[in-house]
């Protein structure tokens, strides 16, 4: 379990560092374009087990990256760990209700389910905790 939640990271970290981000307000939902050329993840409100949250990876060593934790269905967990088997290392996009909300690197499958997405502001992670919330 421990791996599975390290690798995890891993490959959710760099979602931070590889986004083609256009100029956004604060506040608002990180403009990301669908890019036909990379492999698709789609979920919905209703594939989360339990609402997401907004937290960081670390134990305020300083450098804590700010993190929006899910918890996928099992059935959803399931189609994501097949997903992530069939695209180890591409970059994927995440897409939630039709917009991309991440832009990880697959070094390893995913499974169980947890995903942690990661974000350079408070305020980013605070939009994309917002979508994730609507019903």
């Amino acid at each position: 379990m421990k791996i599975t939640i390290v690798s995890l990271v891993l490959v959710l970290l760099v979602s931070a560092c590889s986004h083609k981000v256009a100029s956004t307000a604060p506040g608002s939902l990180p403009q990301i374009a669908v890019d036909a050329s990379k492999p698709h993840f789609e979920f919905t409100a209703s594939d989360l087990a339990v609402p997401a949250e907004i937290g960081t990876n670390g134990v305020g060593s300083g450098h804590d990256t700010i993190v929006i934790n899910l918890q996928l269905s099992t059935g959803k967990a399931a189609e994501l760990a097949k997903f992530t088997q069939e695209h180890t290392n591409q970059q994927i996009q995440l897409i939630f209700d039709s917009k991309v909300v991440a832009e990880p690197f697959v070094y390893t499958p995913i499974t169980g389910g947890a995903v942690q997405l990661a974000f350079s502001s408070l305020a980013q992670a605070q939009a994309v905790e917002r979508l994730l919330s609507e019903k």
